[in-house]
């Protein structure tokens, strides 16, 4: 996938025409997934290439910095999904005040017409764009007719009577519901997060752990979690000064792991940081992980984090909490609870128009 960063770059040599969607698609969600389904179609139709505008930071936390929306995915989680889901073209744009300061006829002339030369544009129900949000899509749809492109009207996808977004998905997450977070993404949450150096703690209990440094910002609650885990490697090439290629190495081991999120307190010392780490024991593997980035899915809760009378009770209950994982796994396997399942079940999703 090309990742183009600098605009006025790309302006000056274009290709194609372009189809455009149009958000931050924070988590890659069920609605952002039919967007760009929708985007691939008229590409095709329009013999036009389809293309995301993305930011680099989320709008909210240049604007709202005291209470800014947390990030589900992180920028190279994001291109790596946008990637899966056949998107030749990404444009990941610095979210700036300066940037913010451009009224909704500005960008669309300026940016969509003059510098992407865009044949079609789609945006989510929710989308806003320009200075304090004042673009609506019912805003971009008479932009659209007075500039010369098609607008795409994307209505949002609802599920259990409410609509899929990723503000929805952050609470869920929040509480816990990794189910229904699993409905609205298509896919399991998951996390990207770099193996560092640890205190050495899980291996003194012949526990072994591989203690991550997360790379998004959205948790679910402390405890202790059945996941599985890949390590991924993200490739960028042919860099210029107009963006690069990326690419999106997964090495399909799904190794499967238990993972504790808290505060360790049966093995802490009282001077021990109040900020909660992220740790995970790989069950079939004795390699070893430290700067490699791990993609973690998170299939089920376990049970809550608790402190034990000893390290021999804790390290009985990891044994226990193995087991459960392998079984929680099994399951996940058995029912091939897989990506493209979920996205084409039309059961409980449903259009609001």
């Amino acid at each position: 996938m090309k990742v183009i960063t600098q605009l006025d770059v790309f302006a000056a040599h274009p290709g194609k025409p372009l189809v455009v969607a149009l958000g931050n698609f924070d988590g890659v969600h069920l609605g952002h997934q039919r967007i760009l389904d929708l985007i691939k179609l008229k590409a095709k139709e329009f013999n036009c290439e389809p293309a995301v505008i993305t930011f680099r930071e989320h709008p909210q936390q240049i604007l709202h910095r005291k209470g800014k929306a947390l990030l589900l995915t992180s920028t190279y989680q994001k291109l790596g999904l946008l990637e899966e889901a056949g998107m030749p073209f990404c444009f990941v744009l610095e979210f700036t005040e300066q940037f913010s300061m451009q009224s909704p006829e500005v960008f669309v002339k300026q940016v969509l017409v003059d510098q992407l030369h865009a044949k079609g544009v789609c945006m989510g129900f929710n989308a806003r764009f320009g200075h304090d949000r004042e673009g609506t899509a019912q805003t971009m749809d008479v932009l659209a007719r007075q500039n010369g492109f098609e607008f795409l009207s994307m209505p949002a996808i609802s599920h259990g009577e409410k609509p899929v977004s990723s503000t929805r998905i952050r609470e869920l997450i929040y509480a816990g519901d990794l189910d229904e977070v699993r409905c609205l993404l298509g896919r399991y949450f998951s996390l990207f997060g770099t193996v560092v150096k640890g205190a050495g703690l899980g291996t003194h209990i012949g526990v072994p752990t591989a203690n991550l440094d997360p790379h998004s910002e959205v948790f679910p609650p402390q405890g202790v979690y059945s996941v599985l885990v890949d390590v991924v490697e993200k490739e960028i090439t042919d860099e210029n000064s107009e963006g690069f290629e990326f690419h999106l190495n997964k090495s399909q081991e799904k190794l499967p792991g238990v993972l504790n999120f808290g505060l360790r307190p049966t093995v802490a010392s009282s001077s021990a940081s109040v900020q909660p780490t992220m740790e995970v024991h790989l069950m079939d593997s004795k390699a070893g992980y430290q700067g490699k980035v791990l993609d973690v899915k998170f299939i089920k809760k376990i049970r809550n984090e608790e402190k034990f009378s000893s390290v021999d009770a804790l390290r009985d209950q990891i044994k226990r909490d193995m087991i459960t994982a392998k079984q929680h796994i099994q399951e996940v396997l058995q029912n091939d609870a897989s990506h493209d399942h979920l996205r084409n079940s039309s059961d409980s999703f449903s259009m609001i128009h």
